[in-house]
């Protein structure tokens, strides 16, 4: 059936079947430390493959955190369904605009850059390419592994969406 991805608050999103409006499930987000951070979901949702991709953001200079869902309706019975994260990546900064790309084995997105404006040029923002949901439990990893295969250190906020060509198999 036709799914529809809302953030709605404190870093959770929704599940709502398209053609009746009722909810599906709800993600329970996770984070690092004992206080619940004041996250936003303000990264687009992208669905991919049986997996959902986003990001958080709380401050310019707090965790936000990005994570992969398994999208499945497991519990067709209960609307309050709730889901852990199957990965999640802490980024000082966290994630504002982001959008992943999904392509085969691998997810592309960009951070903040942790800092109150710009400052001495030193680079902070990380482009991450990650584990796809599929890839990183067929290779039998589990929360709390990190998947992250490779990351870039840039200058300044990455605040766009990444793309994939798949002429010249590269990402953007």
């Amino acid at each position: 059936h036709n799914v529809v991805f809302a953030p709605i608050s404190e870093g959770v999103v929704q599940a709502v079947d398209a053609d009746t409006m009722t909810s599906l499930w709800v993600t329970k987000p996770a984070w690092t430390g004992a206080q619940k951070p004041g996250l936003s979901c303000l990264s687009r949702v992208t669905y991919e493959n049986g997996y959902i991709y986003y990001g958080t953001w709380n401050t310019d200079d707090t965790n936000g955190y990005f994570y992969c869902y398994n999208a499945a309706d497991l519990d067709s019975l209960t609307a309050t369904e709730t889901k852990s994260p199957v990965w999640m990546v802490e980024h000082k900064g966290g994630f504002y605009w982001s959008e992943a790309k999904v392509s085969g084995d691998y997810v592309l997105f960009g951070s903040e850059d942790g800092n109150l404006g710009y400052l001495d040029g030193t680079p902070t923002a990380d482009i991450y390419t990650c584990l796809a949901g599929t890839a990183f439990e067929g290779a039998g990893k589990s929360f709390g592994q990190t998947p992250v295969v490779d990351s870039f250190l840039v200058n300044g906020d990455i605040r766009s969406s990444a793309v994939y060509d798949s002429d010249t198999a590269a990402f953007y």
